[in-house]
């Protein structure tokens, strides 16, 4: 508990709030899904599970991401770059 607390009291800067929307896309072994899950429940927002076929396809993902508003989004740069 007190490593996820630590984390995002470094990042406190980000003013995150109950009206964010966390996408859940890694999986559980990767250090970003930390950051995703747990933010949503300190925060009290909101967390959008990305299903596996719209985690393979750019123009899936950035349909879900609008049409889910998601405000909080962690990716890789090369996985941001397809996004473009």
């Amino acid at each position: 508990h007190g490593n996820v607390l630590r984390l995002f009291q470094a990042t406190s800067q980000f003013d995150f709030s109950e009206r964010d929307v966390w996408s859940f896309f890694h999986s559980l072994a990767f250090d970003f899904s930390v950051w995703e899950i747990w933010g949503a429940l300190l925060y009290g927002g909101r967390v959008v599970v990305v299903p596996d076929a719209v985690r393979r396809s750019p123009p899936a993902f950035l349909e879900l991401l609008s049409k889910e508003g998601v405000t909080v989004l962690n990716q890789t740069p090369s996985a941001f770059y397809q996004l473009l």
